[in-house]
């Protein structure tokens, strides 16, 4: 875009809002923000709808940093005190006229490090060429700055575990808020969980029932479905019962015991290969972090 333009417009914008001689914020230039959280705008930055991020850099000179406003609007912690809290970002599509979430969460150092930032373009919403990386890094840092490390931002705190989050969410299977959804790595349990936890069609109640009724005399179906069903309970009856419960169920090899059991969390949660642990990964580290995730869900040791 010509710069020369470009100056001439904000000049223009300036003298039809008297309002944005004084100290700017997001809400002086967007009436309907991402959230309801308004934020301070650097010193020497603007915003434009049509133009994105800008730079005063002389009294003469206006640099455009990035065509479109970017902005975090939350940040997210999670239920692990050793995970490091990271950001929730949106950015202005003046084509739709609305503002976007960006796929990727993403920490500080990430949007502050020159090396670093490319990382946004990997959810294929934001590009960034080589040139603009040194602007925006400046751009966040000023806005951290000029925000007090974003201290007015809401906080969400992300669940790492299944079971109960809070009074009225199962998690992952009854959630209410999106933004608590899991950031982990890909190859993680909990990872697979929650993908496979979106992705479950709905159970039909009369054929659940019919198997019910086909194996209501088999011992362990029974035992893994009355888990199934209890261990919701489980954190509800605390200084009931505290302890882990292991329920030992032999036979012989091909007598179809971890099929059975695979079948009865299929059920009831729809993931019944994720709640188990193979004779090959178990391992006692493998076996804590399954009950960590699990968190009072049944799973099975196929050992």
């Amino acid at each position: 875009m010509d710069k020369n333009l470009l100056q001439d417009t904000l000049n223009e914008t300036v003298e039809e809002r008297p309002d944005l001689a004084l100290p700017l914020t997001l809400k002086s230039f967007f009436p309907v923000l991402p959230n309801q959280v308004d934020l301070k705008i650097p010193e020497g930055y603007a915003f434009s709808r049509e133009h994105g991020i800008t730079a005063t850099t002389s009294q003469t000179t206006v640099e455009s940093v990035y065509g479109s406003v970017i902005v975090p609007t939350a940040i997210i912690k999670t239920d692990e005190d050793y995970h490091e809290p990271v950001l929730r970002l949106y950015f202005w599509n003046n084509n739709k006229q609305t503002w976007i979430k960006h796929h990727l969460l993403v920490d500080y150092q990430m949007l502050t490090t020159t090396k670093d930032i490319s990382k946004l373009n990997k959810a294929m919403q934001i590009v960034l060429k080589e040139q603009q990386k040194p602007a925006l890094t400046n751009y966040f840092v000023m806005l951290w700055e000029a925000n007090e490390r974003f201290e007015s931002l809401p906080t969400i705190i992300q669940t790492q575990r299944c079971g109960w989050d809070g009074p009225n969410n199962f998690y992952p299977f009854i959630i209410t808020n999106e933004e608590t959804f899991v950031k982990t790595k890909i190859k993680t349990l909990m990872n697979a969980i929650i993908r496979t936890a979106i992705d479950l069609p709905k159970g039909n109640k009369d054929e659940a029932l019919e198997i019910i009724a086909e194996l209501q005399d088999n011992p362990v179906f029974a035992v893994c479905l009355a888990g199934c069903l209890a261990s919701p309970i489980v954190p509800l009856v605390a200084g009931k019962l505290d302890e882990n419960i292991g329920i030992d169920i032999y036979g012989k090899t091909t007598a179809g015991k971890a099929a059975i059991q695979k079948l009865a969390i299929d059920l009831v949660y729809g993931m019944g290969n994720l709640f188990r642990l193979s004779w090959a990964n178990f391992k006692s580290a493998g076996m804590w972090n399954m009950a960590r995730v699990a968190n009072n869900l049944v799973f099975i040791c196929n050992i």
